[in-house]
């Protein structure tokens, strides 16, 4: 069993752009394999990071796949897979979509009233082009896969600088927690153990149909919504933290509590200590304006912590919460777009075995 453990923010890369970024962190032996004595937690979203040309695109589709197939040829007890919305995409907008349909929809050759009527979980076809552009069917099998054999999960918990803490893709707000029935609040494993459950029940829902070839959705509802005509999916997966007061802001539909896409990182949970990934720096540095400590511009490649007491503080670095306080420590280190492999990862002392 692992000593200790390594958090992955947002593996969007090549595999061989990951390995550099573990072998840096000392987690590879010289022959390339993982260390018996370190343990692996990615924090979701293996697909769709940004390249340009379709010999890219074509090159980094195959590179999601053998990021996400080298994770889960370890066993679990050695490194544990969570969901992002790139990969639960695969399973939900994209569940009946052929890689031709795919092709036509990104080029925007469907009508939107053809897209409408084909395929209604796609809002539109940008968002094929902006943030699914690397998309195969071949990934959707393997998601489908992982999903079934259990690998793929929505949270964990983990010991984090000797505190408990709850690891999921985007956060859990006081919307989820309600959602869940989870009480109290600061409790993690009652909230992983709930998202655990709600999973089973979802996969077991598609099972038959997927082992049959069918075209079906994974349904998470109400925790998280897949997207719709003119509607980007939304929830505990799509979610990231933003002043509502900002200059810019939409708040009817960016701050919907139906299918939110953003959320006040007021409504975090207080005593509770969260690790996400999801969200990389360039995006919240303007999102939680006037938030943001001037020396977290440094570490745009780092860890970064929202803290939340009598106000809130987006600030450099792990941080942890007292007892009144949330915390929301990011993990997306924009891993493709870094100017070099020295990507300090976060350690993790413990993990609890699954839900």
């Amino acid at each position: 069993m692992p000593t200790h453990w390594l958090a992955i923010g947002d593996p969007q890369t090549t595999l061989e752009r990951l390995l550099e970024v573990l072998d840096r962190n000392g987690a590879l032996t010289p022959s390339g394999a993982l260390r018996p004595e370190v343990g692996l937690i990615s924090m979701g979203d293996h697909f769709d990071y940004k390249v340009e040309g379709e010999a890219a695109r074509a090159a980094g589709a195959e590179e999601g796949v053998r990021v996400l197939r080298w994770l889960a040829d370890h066993p679990r007890e050695r490194v544990r897979i969570l969901a992002g919305n790139h990969d639960l995409v695969r399973v939900q907008e994209l569940h009946a979509v052929s890689d031709a349909d795919f092709l036509a929809i990104r080029e925007a050759q469907l009508g939107e009233a053809a897209l409408r009527e084909r395929f209604p979980t796609i809002p539109n076809w940008r968002v094929c082009e902006r943030d699914f552009g690397s998309f195969r069917s071949d990934q959707r099998a393997l998601v489908q896969r992982l999903l079934v054999a259990g690998r793929l999960e929505l949270a964990l918990v983990a010991a984090v600088a000797g505190r408990p803490a709850l690891l999921s893709h985007a956060g859990v707000t006081g919307r989820e927690l309600g959602l869940l029935s989870v009480a109290p609040a600061g409790d993690p494993r009652r909230v992983a153990a709930a998202m655990a459950e709600l999973l089973r029940e979802r996969v077991a829902a598609v099972r038959g149909a997927w082992a049959r070839g069918e075209a079906a959705p994974l349904d998470l509802a109400p925790l998280h919504h897949t997207g719709a005509a003119g509607a980007e999916a939304g929830g505990s997966f799509a979610h990231r933290p933003a002043n509502p007061e900002r200059d810019g802001v939409d708040a009817p539909w960016e701050f919907d509590r139906g299918r939110p896409r953003r959320f006040d990182p007021r409504d975090l949970p207080r005593g509770l200590m969260q690790v996400v990934g999801h969200t990389q720096h360039h995006k919240l540095k303007t999102e939680l304006v006037p938030w943001v400590d001037p020396g977290t511009h440094a570490a745009a490649h780092g860890l970064r912590t929202v803290l939340v007491g009598d106000g809130v503080r987006y600030l450099p670095g792990l941080r942890l919460p007292a007892a009144d306080e949330a915390a929301l420590v990011c993990t997306d280190f924009a891993m493709h777009r870094a100017p070099g492999p020295d990507l300090a990862l976060l350690r993790v002392d413990a993990v609890d075995p699954p839900a």
